[in-house]
């Protein structure tokens, strides 16, 4: 029976952005355990609590009410809740939200970048406000702030331009557009069981489809192993291309709808993939008839991993190994890892 508590957050009933906050951690990992296993109807290997359970994310986006004050909207709907501190967000994150001032007109939406110590936030705005709100924004004290960099869209206005993190290694610097796991201690977790889990198979080149900036595959690259990277961000492909060429490794990293991917369009012996939530209907079974040695799912939907697991065992390979990363402490998201085998 799962334990409760008075929820850590101020404003966790008004937000609703984190479901199960008034379980014990313990018991909210136990539950996604246990419904992940019932969906598949597989027990799970491995299981990872996150480091922090609190104060862990690295990216939040906040909407700007009329008032120019920062705010969630509450789920499923444009409620307005404000936000002085959010309680999953990194500390240097709430440092920011507590010290800026109220957004100028035209600012819709504030994203908070963090990479464990430094913050770039992004101003979003229609075009014709760039110049308005920039305006504004150049009279801030932006380091009284503790605001490392700042952009309106992809105009950079001041401070850092990047966001670097090292993760296994390999520095990664990410413009503003750039994704990346808003959980950075699972996320080392992560990219440290695929490679190892790839490594197992000695494979001379290696499929990462959905790569983004190469979180997963890099690390592999470092290690020698040919890379062929698939992504609709160009942003991301770009920022890869960067950390290669800051690497002194080749790969090949391809600004490309990893959605539309079909057998015959690389060449590789195991495959990765890190889908968005709706998951990667119709590409399991196009890794699969080329017959890779292992193909590696990261999937943050459990309904959508499941139904994909259908669709590549049909081809003849099973999931031999499932783990679950509690990236989303608070909520009842998380991340799984599927390693799927030839029978």
């Amino acid at each position: 029976m799962s334990g409760f508590r008075q929820a850590p957050c101020p404003i966790f009933r008004q937000c609703g952005g984190c479901d199960v906050m008034q379980q014990l951690e313990a018991d909210q990992l136990n539950d996604k355990k246990q419904v992940i296993e019932q969906r598949l109807r597989r027990e799970i290997n491995e299981v990872y609590a996150s480091p922090l359970s609190l104060n862990y994310r690295a990216r939040i986006s906040l909407r700007v009410n009329e008032s120019g004050r920062l705010c969630y909207y509450r789920p499923r709907s444009h409620l307005e809740v404000p936000v002085e501190t959010c309680s999953i967000a990194r500390p240097e994150i709430n440092a920011v939200i507590q010290r800026l001032p109220s957004m100028p007109r035209g600012t819709e939406s504030v994203a908070l970048r963090s990479n464990g110590s430094s913050v770039i936030v992004v101003l979003h705005t229609a075009p014709k406000s760039v110049r308005y709100v920039e305006k504004h924004v150049r009279d801030w004290d932006w380091k009284k702030m503790g605001i490392h960099g700042l952009y309106i869209n992809t105009h950079h206005v001041f401070g850092l331009r990047k966001t670097v993190m090292e993760i296994m290694g390999v520095e990664h610097q990410l413009g503003p557009k750039t994704f990346y796991q808003v959980n950075l201690e699972i996320n080392q977790l992560l990219v440290m069981d695929v490679a190892r889990k790839v490594e197992k198979y000695e494979p001379t080149a290696v499929l990462d489809l959905f790569s983004g900036a190469g979180n997963l595959s890099l690390p592999l690259a470092k290690k020698g192993r040919k890379i062929t990277m698939m992504e609709s961000s160009p942003e991301a492909i770009a920022d890869a291309k960067a950390t290669a060429k800051r690497m002194r490794v080749e790969i090949d990293a391809r600004h490309f709808d990893a959605t539309r991917y079909r057998a015959g369009d690389a060449f590789f012996e195991v495959a990765i993939l890190d889908p968005a939530r709706a998951g990667a209907s119709g590409v399991m079974q196009e890794l699969a008839i080329t017959r890779p040695r292992a193909i590696l799912y990261v999937a943050c939907n459990p309904q959508a991993f499941q139904r994909d697991c259908r669709e590549v065992e049909r081809f003849g390979y099973h999931l031999s190994e499932l783990t679950l990363y509690d990236m989303f402490p608070q909520t009842s998201h998380s991340e799984l890892l599927g390693v799927f085998e030839l029978n």
